[in-house]
């Protein structure tokens, strides 16, 4: 059995003791994905890419969740909104910029 609720309050303990790790944000938000926390889990990508601008794994997470988003909202306007984020996240994890030789 998974113990969401204790993997949640562990990073929350990382984050407090250490506020520029990357991986506990990344982590911690998908637990609160599990946990059906999707702005909270919005937030940790979002903090992980600010503190790991190349981390492709967050990138192509956080269009996951847009997507999702879109897929629950009711409102057509904020729908087409969460679109437009996940479709420029996914265009951002296929630039070069994740791959550091091509800078060569």
């Amino acid at each position: 059995m998974v113990d969401n609720q204790g993997a949640l309050y562990d990073y929350n303990k990382v984050v407090e003791l250490d506020s520029h790790n990357a991986d506990a944000y990344f982590y911690r938000a998908i637990i609160k994905v599990v946990l059906k926390d999707y702005k909270g889990a919005l937030s940790d990508y979002t903090k992980t890419i600010e503190l790991e601008t190349n981390n492709e794994y967050a990138y192509e997470k956080r269009a996951e969740l847009y997507r999702k988003m879109a897929d629950i909202e009711q409102n057509e306007e904020k729908k087409a909104e969460w679109i437009a984020k996940a479709e420029s996240d996914e265009n951002y994890s296929g630039n070069s910029f994740f791959y550091p030789w091509n800078d060569i």
